[in-house]
C-alpha cells in the first residue's frame, strides 16, 4: 500500500542548510532542492561548477578506513565524491555509488519528534574490501566540532541522480499552477466586492447634479470600465478540471437600481384618492 500524505518539498536554492535542517527534522520530509554552484573555484560536475567541501573525519570513519590509510572525500552537489590524484598530477573526482535512503524518528520524553535521513554508501578500495556505511544527511555531534554545514553539501535526493531531475521538473509546473490559481481568485474577489475609494477633497466639495440637470434629465449609474471587461483574456495552461469549473462562473457587474422620475407624483395621487 502506497504511503499517504506528502513525502517531499521542492524548493530552489534559496533555503540553505539550516532552513533544509529544520524542515527535514521536524516534519519527517525531504527536501529537493539544487545544492550550492559557484561559477569560479568550484568543481565541475556535469558541467555545473559546485560549492565543496571535504567530509569531516569521525569516530566511525577512522575505525572504518584504519587499515587502508583513508580516502579523501568530498561533499559536492549533494552527495559523496572521492579526491583521486592521477598520473599526471591532477585531481579527478569520482562519485561513490549510493544506494537506498532511510529515515529514523526518535520520540523524546517531553513528547518532540526528531527525524534523522541516511544514505548508503559502497567505496572500492583496492587491495582492502570495499567499505559500506550509512552516512548521516544532517548535523551531527562531530559536525558542530568541525563547523561542517551538512545539509548545505548533501542531499536526500542528489543533483547527479535522475530522481533529481524528474522530481524537481514538476517544481515549475507546480508554481506555474499556483501562480494561475491565486490570479483567478483575484480576479474573482476583485469583481465581486471592489473597495470603495475614498473621495478626494476636492472631488467632496462639489454639489451632485439633479435630476433635471443635464441633457438627459436623469442621472446615469455609476459605471466602471473594469467591470465590463471580461474576466479572462489569454489562455491559461491549466487542468481541464479547473478550467471546466472556472468556465460556468458567470459574474456580472452590480448594477444601480433608479427610481423613476414619475414615481413621487404616482405616489402623491394615490394618496390624494384614498382621502
Amino acid at each position: 500500500m502506497p504511503t499517504r500524505g506528502i513525502h517531499a518539498f521542492t524548493a530552489d536554492g534559496a533555503w540553505r542548510g539550516t532552513h533544509l535542517n529544520q524542515i527535514q527534522t521536524t516534519t519527517g520530509r525531504a527536501v529537493i532542492s539544487p545544492p550550492r554552484r559557484r561559477s569560479s573555484r568550484g568543481i565541475v560536475i556535469d558541467g555545473h561548477g559546485h560549492a565543496a567541501q571535504p567530509l569531516p573525519w569521525s569516530r566511525r570513519r577512522i575505525q572504518r578506513e584504519a587499515q587502508c590509510g583513508g580516502h579523501q572525500l568530498w561533499a559536492i552537489a549533494g552527495t559523496l565524491f572521492e579526491q583521486i590524484i592521477t598520473a599526471d598530477g591532477t585531481s579527478a573526482f569520482r562519485e561513490l555509488r549510493r544506494h537506498q535512503t532511510k529515515r529514523d524518528t526518535t520520540r523524546h520524553k517531553n513528547g518532540t519528534v526528531r527525524h534523522q535521513f541516511y544514505a548508503r554508501y559502497t567505496l572500492p578500495c583496492p587491495g582492502h574490501p570495499d567499505h559500506e556505511w550509512w552516512e548521516p544527511l544532517q548535523p551531527t555531534t562531530d559536525d558542530t566540532k568541525t563547523g561542517f554545514n551538512r545539509c548545505e553539501y548533501l542531499r536526500v535526493v542528489p543533483t547527479t541522480s535522475n530522481n533529481h531531475k524528474r522530481l524537481y521538473g514538476m517544481r515549475q509546473d507546480t508554481e506555474s499552477l499556483n501562480a494561475t490559481r491565486t490570479r483567478l481568485l483575484w480576479a474573482t474577489t476583485s469583481r465581486l466586492g471592489r473597495p470603495q475609494t475614498k473621495p478626494s477633497s476636492s472631488s467632496s466639495q462639489l454639489k451632485p447634479k439633479t435630476p433635471g440637470q443635464g441633457t438627459s434629465g436623469t442621472t446615469k449609474p455609476p459605471t466602471n470600465a473594469d467591470d465590463h471587461k471580461p474576466l479572462h483574456r489569454t489562455t491559461l495552461q491549466t487542468p481541464r478540471s479547473l478550467l471546466s469549473t472556472i468556465h460556468h462562473v458567470e459574474i456580472r457587474p452590480p448594477v444601480a437600481k433608479l427610481r423613476p422620475k414619475h414615481q413621487p407624483e404616482r405616489r402623491q395621487h394615490l394618496e390624494s384618492e384614498q382621502s
